[in-house]
């Protein structure tokens, strides 16, 4: 897992960096493996194989929802795509995961 935080590291820090609408046009071009690695972490995370301090899983409780439906797996990957843009949900899940993944990539 942490050979792929470090591949994917860079992308999702691009993505976090734009602004809004930026955003919204890289991730409706993404496809493949950063998209994967996306839901991938999510999902590593809720099932405790990517270890989180108690401060982020505080912190991403309120989103739980929409987590849920990220990692859903009979859900296709538009769809899950399509969840991850609405209401910019991706800056707010990855704003709080980027400091903790960047602890397990160094």
């Amino acid at each position: 897992m942490t050979k792929q935080i470090r591949k994917h590291l860079g992308t999702l820090e691009y993505l976090y960096k734009l602004d809004d609408e930026e955003r919204k046009e890289q991730l409706k071009d993404l496809k493949g493996d950063p998209l994967k690695f996306l839901f991938n972490i999510l999902l590593n995370v809720v099932y405790k194989k990517v270890s989180v301090s108690n401060e982020v899983k505080l912190a991403l409780h309120p989103h739980k929802n929409i987590i849920q439906e990220l990692i859903k797996k009979h859900k296709s990957m538009k769809s899950r795509k399509a969840e991850l843009i609405k209401n910019d949900n991706f800056k707010i899940l990855f704003g709080i995961l980027l400091p903790e993944l960047r602890k397990i990539a160094l």
